[in-house]
């Protein structure tokens, strides 16, 4: 209990911090979104995925970590910067892949789209991470 909030603590410190390098940020302030599906690919059951925006960083919960990030919007282009999350393993098969590839996919992160409720993010090779709203 007293690691999850020390880890809880941790990752909204960083998201304050970040918060202090400004970037031009827009519509997805204040929105907060769970991921569903990693390039076409369900999330493992039993995981959560989140992002959550708030200025200029973004950041939630990674599947066994928590994470936090500078963003940055320009027109339909996102990018994100200063990825750090909190180093806890999990042993569960698949999960720290999955988180791997969640942090990897955001740090390539190119577009966004917000189509029929869901929050797409897009990297250059046209893959995408598809959010429901949380």
């Amino acid at each position: 209990m007293i690691i999850k909030r020390l880890t809880l603590l941790t990752a909204l410190l960083l998201l304050a911090s970040l918060g202090a390098c400004a970037g031009s940020t827009g519509g997805l302030d204040g929105s907060a979104w769970e991921l569903i599906e990693l390039d076409g690919t369900p999330t493992i059951a039993g995981t959560t995925l989140t992002i959550a925006f708030a200025e200029a960083s973004a950041g939630g919960a990674a599947g066994c970590n928590t994470y936090g990030a500078s963003y940055r919007l320009k027109d339909d282009a996102i990018t994100f910067s200063e990825i750090a999350s909190t180093l806890m393993a999990c042993m569960e098969p698949g999960v720290m892949e999955q988180e791997s590839a969640f942090l990897a996919f955001l740090q390539d992160a190119r577009s966004f789209a917000v189509k029929d409720g869901f929050l797409y993010i897009y990297n250059e090779a046209g893959s995408a991470l598809m959010f429901k709203p949380q």
